[in-house]
This record gives structure tokens, sequence and C-alpha cells, in this order.
């Protein structure tokens, strides 16, 4: 099981695929945690999004790795490395 964001841009008719290795790698339960939204900060460009039993995280600039905990389910979260 692997999750990945699609980030479409129709302006240059692009399609990049971004692993999530924070996930895929971090040992979360596939069928009880998932991501649910992402979007992209207008003026940073970087995605923020949020899921279920996992609370909301912006990713770094590569957009497959946690930047920051913005909000997080500590009931459901594995502990920071």
């Amino acid at each position: 099981m692997s999750r990945a964001i699609f980030d479409f841009s129709f302006q240059r008719q692009q399609v990049v695929v971004l692993p999530q290795k924070w996930f895929n790698a971090g040992g979360y339960d596939f069928g009880y945690q998932w991501i649910t939204r992402v979007q992209r900060g207008t003026r940073s460009g970087q995605i923020v999004g949020e899921g279920v039993r996992l609370g909301a995280f912006r990713l770094d600039p590569s957009g497959t790795q946690i930047e920051e905990w913005l909000d997080r389910d500590n009931f459901s979260h594995p502990p920071r490395e």
C-alpha cells in the first residue's frame, strides 16, 4: 500500500506524482488513517493538508515529507522520531 498526491497543472498540461514518503514509511495503519485533502498555499506554494486520525500538516518544498504538524491527533499518531 502506498500513498501519493497527484499535482495537476492544467496550464502546463502536466501531472506530477508526489509519493508521501512520511506516510508510506511511517508505520501508519492504512485502513485506519489516511490523507483526506490537500491544497497548495497561494503565496508559499507549499502543500497543506489533513487526514483522518492524522491532523493537519504542511509538507516541505519537495511535497513528499512533513515540514510541520499544524494540528495533530495525538491519540492515533505515531510518536515523533
